[in-house]
């Protein structure tokens, strides 16, 4: 699932002439907010003044009856997305003249909420977030807008919190430029972030903060590329809102505006019209080699950009290569012996393109760290004609592109890298930079190699200048479990099944099965419980963090409620059988133990014992006195192992 610089042609025609009835919004940083009020739902758009002190709203359109939420907006058709609650979720649409449109019933599962959604960085997809309090993970639905169909894929979500498995997102955003998609998590009030490709939320990276105690039903980023949320301090029926800011890098929640009590809402945001994302394909090179640049111009509007320039200025201890041929009309000039890019009389359709540009890193250059900048001009519509590019893989908005200039130096990343039995690692230095020449102690030539063995693997690096040599250790990570010797449980006991395990990394995957008999309540947790109501075996295999495995079986015998009681007893003196108590392979918590004579009257009774204890005995007396020989009745009621309550009797010989 790849978001970046992807567009979808095959469907546009159908697309075309679905959306040529909709009025498209303007796309220029606005930010918009859906909120019910009196009986349905109102459109809004908001604006933040440009301290980010304040928020002021403009309503729009009221929709009587109706309940929108899940709200996105689609950048380059300029309409905004959602879904209608109700017996059903439904998808829908809202144009730039704020009509409404029901396009289809979504096959959503109704148990869970899904409030939260944004358009993926792609344009593909509405993406919603789902969560209940029924549920023990997230649930993502991905709704394809390309196909008329609309159809939907739903796909599992788990978290890097080993305690909290979900997380609560009233709403979303995806980062501009960056592609992260961020939400806030009302149950540990913290920042989180979500990865769809690997299908995990981290709800562990960023802060708790104490400054937000209820949910955030409204996030967006504004043109700046700044986070905020419309929250709650605190949690309640009718909640206050207030507005905040998002620090993306470091987590922190700023206090920005306290506001009043607001009802269930959404926003969604276009935080810009046009974007020049300038990339570089590595963060440090050595002299002699090359970097490659990848420029990507976005146009969000409504129309072809015309007479665009663009221009980029680099070190004059570089010198720029290959240009790959343009995705759109424009001419390219070089200037001679100066590395300045020029590109001018761009024509730029609505879209995302991208071309790439080589960069040589003379032998004269210094060991520094440079911060490159590219523009384009000639751009008309917009408050300024001028427009800088924006490193993509930062989150600060419209900031350089940065890269050192380093001498070459092979970095293995771990001191020593660890392998399973029967499986290969492949190694290669974190070296982006092209024109480098590599040899491995192996006799291989290629960037990266893959071994099955351990040992020590040198590589030699070369570039025109420099050269520089790295060692690669490679370890077996071994990986061992043990469940114990068998064990004997009572039938329905229940019994916490613990492993042992051994790795030289943290063991990630745990899954128990009953090969025979009675599975455990949980097959992938470390810890789970198990009532057998039969002879069981139990199997664990057990993965750690390099993929490696291990597995352990462990038997567990089952016997039925195992009282002993003597038939008879001879409190002589002799310390032998001088007392009467109940007996059990494992203690039994008792309510009662009483005897009673032939003719039903008590002589003995002890409550809150236990079998096993002297403690709770009978010595043949009664209120001081020794019993006569004969035949005494015994009555008791006992929890066993399993916490059933059972009623048990015997008859008892007092011999003299």
């Amino acid at each position: 699932m790849k978001w970046k610089n992807t567009i979808y042609f095959p469907v546009l025609y159908l697309m075309v002439f679905q959306l040529n009835a909709q009025t498209p919004f303007d796309c220029n940083g606005r930010i918009y907010r859906v909120v019910e009020q009196r009986g349905g739902t109102v459109l809004q758009e908001l604006n933040i003044d440009p301290a980010g002190r304040k928020l002021d709203i403009m309503d729009l359109q009221f929709y009587r009856d109706v309940q929108i939420n899940g709200i996105a907006y689609h950048p380059s058709q300029n309409l905004i997305y959602g879904v209608l609650l109700g017996e059903n979720y439904r998808l829908c649409r809202i144009d730039g003249d704020h009509r409404l449109s029901t396009l289809r019933d979504l096959p959503l599962p109704e148990d869970i909420l899904f409030v939260s959604g944004d358009v993926s960085p792609d344009e593909r997809y509405l993406v919603l977030l789902g969560y209940s309090r029924d549920q023990s993970t997230n649930l993502a639905a991905l709704i394809d807008l390309t196909d008329p169909a609309y159809p939907t894929e739903i796909i599992r979500l788990t978290t890097t919190s080993p305690v909290q498995r979900q997380v609560y997102c009233a709403d979303i955003a995806f980062h501009p430029t960056t592609d992260q998609l961020f939400g806030f998590d009302d149950l540990s009030d913290r920042l989180v972030t979500i990865d769809l490709e690997e299908r995990k939320i981290d709800n562990t990276f960023y802060p708790a903060t104490d400054q937000l105690r209820g949910n955030v039903p409204s996030i967006f980023f504004d043109a700046e590329g700044a986070l905020f949320g419309i929250g709650s301090p605190e949690n309640g029926l009718v909640p206050r809102r207030n507005l905040y800011h998002f620090d993306v890098v470091s987590g922190e929640v700023d206090l920005r505006e306290e506001r009043s009590y607001e009802d269930n809402q959404d926003a969604c945001s276009c935080p810009f019209r046009l974007k020049l994302l300038n990339r570089v394909s590595s963060r440090s090179a050595p002299t002699c080699t090359e970097l490659t640049f990848t420029f990507t111009l976005i146009n969000r509007t409504n129309r072809p950009q015309e007479g665009l320039t663009l221009t980029d200025t680099f070190p004059t201890y570089t010198e720029i290569g290959e240009i790959e041929p343009l995705p759109f009309p424009g001419e390219v000039i070089r200037e001679e012996n100066r590395p300045i890019l020029h590109i001018r009389n761009i024509t730029l359709p609505v879209g995302n393109f991208s071309f790439a540009v080589k960069l040589r890193i003379r032998r004269d250059a210094p060991h520094t760290t440079v911060y490159n900048t590219a523009y384009l001009d000639g751009i008309q519509g917009t408050e300024t004609a001028r427009l800088p590019s924006d490193d993509p893989d930062t989150h600060q908005a419209n900031d350089p592109t940065f890269f050192a200039i380093r001498p070459l130096h092979i970095d293995p990343l771990q001191e020593e890298l660890l392998i399973c039995p029967d499986s290969t690692i492949t190694l290669r230095a974190d070296l982006a930079s092209s024109g480098l020449d590599y040899h491995w102690s192996t006799g291989a030539v290629t960037p990266a190699i893959t071994v099955a063995d351990p040992g020590l693997y040198r590589l030699t690096v070369t570039s025109g200048c420099e050269q520089a040599v790295g060692d690669f250790r490679v370890a077996y990570d071994r990986v061992s479990v043990e469940l114990g010797p068998e064990q004997d449980l009572e039938r329905g006991q229940p019994l916490t099944l613990q492993a042992a395990a051994q790795s030289h990394s943290p063991i990630i995957s745990y899954e128990w099965t009953a090969i025979s008999g009675t599975p455990p309540d949980c097959a992938d947790c470390p810890d789970p419980v198990i009532r057998p109501l039969s002879d069981t075996r139990i199997h664990l295999r057990v993965v750690n963090e390099h993929g490696c495995p291990a597995s352990d079986i462990l038997q567990l015998r089952v016997r039925d409620f195992g009282l002993f009681a003597p038939t008879a007893f001879s409190p002589n003196g002799d310390q032998i059988n001088d007392v009467f108590y109940l007996q059990s392979r494992a203690p039994y918590n008792f309510q009662y133990f009483r005897i009673f004579d032939r003719w039903g009257s008590l002589v003995f009774q002890a409550r809150e014992g236990t079998t096993n204890s002297v403690e709770a005995s009978w010595d043949g007396s009664s209120r001081g006195r020794m019993m006569r020989a004969g035949v005494y009745i015994w009555t008791a009621e006992i929890t066993n192992l399993a916490g059933q309550v059972l009623q048990t009797s015997g008859e008892l010989n007092l011999i003299r």
